[in-house]
């Protein structure tokens, strides 16, 4: 998988965010015109999302249930349980909207990772709009109509990637359906996944989800890392995950410890020397 077609996949599952990318094959729209204003009314909520891919014949199947929680006063956060090496992995995302920073928590390691200036909260749940895009289907999901507003697709690299969209306008423009298709130009490797909306409550969430306790150490992500291996989650003989040390200079640039040029510099390093068989 191509370095750009796996930060789409990685985004419609929720991973990467503060990434920062060289921009010389960006994933782009196809050229269509909106229609609809489509502006979000901000309630308060709790939504249960089911994210899912496999393969065509039905194998590999990848599976994760999480909750998104909007409050009243707009802070949001995104909670998941998910398989992570040879254990369970508890995370807890917190985004305040109002200072644009989010916060990633594992309670259980008493550890986060904070990223200031992030433009939206964990898998852009809420938007301040959601216009249909022209030809857009709208569907039903849980008796609520949700507008197609996306449409993306990435053709580089001898791959494939489309990524469809719905949101619903009355519920702050929530994400209710998002899909995506990835496959080679020879059909060697196909994907399909979907990440759908299946539970919700009109109703604030409860306190304990956003609260970030001033116990909790901060980290950066391969420090965090060390700490799942500490944690018996990752054997310290085996490599870390793909993307670790890019998000450590995506981490410094956020936190204003390198600028964008010195931070664009190391990620192109990391990819002129990176093995072209790895994902």
């Amino acid at each position: 998988m191509k370095k750009l077609a796996a930060i789409a996949v990685l985004a419609l599952l929720g991973f990467g965010a503060g990434a920062l990318t060289t921009g010389s094959s960006p994933m782009f729209s196809r050229p269509r015109a909106q229609a609809g204003a489509g502006q979000a009314r901000l309630v308060p909520l709790m939504a249960l999302f089911d994210n899912g891919s496999a393969n065509p014949d039905g194998s590999g199947v990848y599976s994760v249930t999480y909750l998104i929680a909007v409050r009243k006063d707009g802070l949001r956060a995104w909670i998941s349980t998910s398989r992570f090496g040879k254990g369970w992995l508890k995370t807890r995302v917190v985004y305040d909207p109002s200072t644009k920073q989010r916060v990633d928590i594992h309670d259980d390691l008493g550890i986060k990772t904070t990223w200031p200036g992030q433009p939206t909260d964990v898998k852009g749940a809420i938007a301040t709009a959601c216009p249909q895009i022209v030809d857009g289907q709208t569907v039903q999901v849980l008796g609520h109509s949700a507008v197609q507003n996306l449409h993306k697709v990435d053709t580089g690299g001898g791959e494939l990637t489309v990524i469809d969209g719905w949101r619903i306008p009355e519920l702050g423009c929530l994400r209710a359906l998002t899909t995506f298709r990835h496959r080679s130009n020879d059909d060697s490797y196909v994907r399909n996944g979907e990440d759908r909306l299946v539970w919700l409550s009109e109703t604030d969430p409860p306190e304990s989800y956003f609260g970030v306790s001033p116990g909790l150490e901060e980290v950066s992500p391969s420090e965090a890392f060390q700490r799942y291996v500490r944690a018996g989650l990752w054997s310290d003989s085996e490599p870390a995950p793909s993307g670790t040390e890019q998000s450590d200079v995506s981490y410094a640039f956020w936190n204003g410890r390198v600028d964008r040029a010195q931070a664009m510099a190391r990620i192109r390093e990391m990819e002129t020397n990176q093995v072209p068989a790895q994902p």
